[in-house]
């Protein structure tokens, strides 16, 4: 429950943040990354009874935080390379990951994307319209697939949004505990 506290407070400043510059602070990734580390290690060695046995379970906790950290890395990394999301989203996301672990990250980021769909879809629908997006799209995989290069997909910003809406609303969701 903790933990979910956490990725809450660290979801709303990170949303506050990237509404009001345009980016998520590097220091609210780092602090979320940190709290997740220290909650794991503290945690682990409460646990532990003896100094070899703490240390072990507090060397195990960071681990899986680590692990945590990884899985939002490793899918998110392919979408900042597209541009698709920001340098700073992967990075939160990362921060979510040690805070939560690995199997908790992965159901956080479908809920995440999920929204950030449903955001999406809502745009598309009352902003650019579905057939010139559709075509944009169909338009950039095939420039994608002749020139073997995948430029920036942006094409304006009234088709954008910040991906910490959707990061906050899957946080709303993990704390009050529906995953």
């Amino acid at each position: 429950m903790l933990s979910s506290l956490f990725v809450l407070l660290l979801a709303a400043c990170a949303l506050i943040s990237d509404l009001l510059t345009d980016k998520i602070s590097n220091a609210i990734s780092l602090c979320g990354a940190l709290a997740g580390f220290s909650l794991a290690a503290g945690g682990a060695v409460l646990c532990g009874s003896s100094f070899p046995d703490a240390a072990l379970r507090a060397l195990a906790a960071v681990l899986f935080a680590l692990a945590g950290a990884a899985v939002p890395f490793a899918f998110g990394f392919p979408l900042f390379r597209f541009r698709m999301i920001g340098a700073g989203d992967v990075k939160l996301l990362m921060a979510v990951g040690v805070l939560t672990g690995p199997i908790q990250i992965l159901k956080f980021m479908a809920v995440s994307i999920a929204f950030g769909g449903v955001i999406a879809a809502l745009l598309m629908i009352f902003v650019t319209g579905v057939r010139p997006r559709l075509i944009r799209f169909a338009s950039y995989i095939k420039m994608a697939e002749m020139t073997g290069s995948a430029p920036p997909y942006r094409d304006s910003k009234e088709a954008e949004f910040h991906f910490t809406v959707p990061v906050f609303m899957a946080a709303v969701l993990l704390f009050a505990g529906c995953f």
